[in-house]
């Protein structure tokens, strides 16, 4: 697997704990998936890996 498949897939699945966790009301779910997604983001921004469904972030 190469770094952009594993950082999208990072993403992916911090984004859908993060949904998750509003839909269920539960702010430690959601605080996760959120602090996971900016790791994935930052991963993604330090590999100098552009995913064009992953929106770079300042």
């Amino acid at each position: 697997m190469d770094k952009r498949t594993r950082h999208a897939t990072k993403h992916a699945k911090a984004s859908i704990k993060e949904a998750i966790g509003m839909l269920i009301g539960n702010a430690r779910v959601q605080a996760e998936g959120a602090a996971e997604k900016a790791n994935a983001q930052q991963a993604v921004n330090n590999a100098g890996v552009l995913d064009p469904k992953i929106p770079p972030q300042a």
